[in-house]
């Protein structure tokens, strides 16, 4: 689910809505803005889905399974950076787009 198309905030409002629906979403795409932000926003989203839903954690562990495709012009560097945020937070990395850049 690309979920910025209508600002990011706007999609968590209606993914936390409809926990059942939530739960069935393998991964959630980040493709523009901050994506530290993103990332904090998604695993209090998941948290906030869990609880409505029932789900026990184990450990604590929030959205285990689920992942953050990331796609705003990555490369190398700002790739391995994502994944280090995304594992300090504590939600998976998940799949890094990333996109070629051509030469002229």
């Amino acid at each position: 689910m690309l979920t910025d198309t209508f600002t990011a905030q706007a999609f968590f409002v209606d993914f936390i809505s409809n926990p059942e629906r939530a739960l069935r979403w393998g991964s959630l795409r980040q493709d523009s803005g901050d994506p530290f932000k993103f990332v904090r926003e998604a695993k209090e989203a998941y948290r906030k889905v869990e609880d409505a839903a029932g789900v026990k954690r184990e450990d604590d562990i929030v959205a285990k399974g689920k992942r953050i495709i990331f796609s705003d012009g990555l490369d190398v560097d700002s790739a391995v950076a994502l994944q280090k945020g995304c594992d300090e937070i504590g939600m998976a990395g998940g799949y890094l787009v990333l996109r070629a850049r051509q030469a002229y």
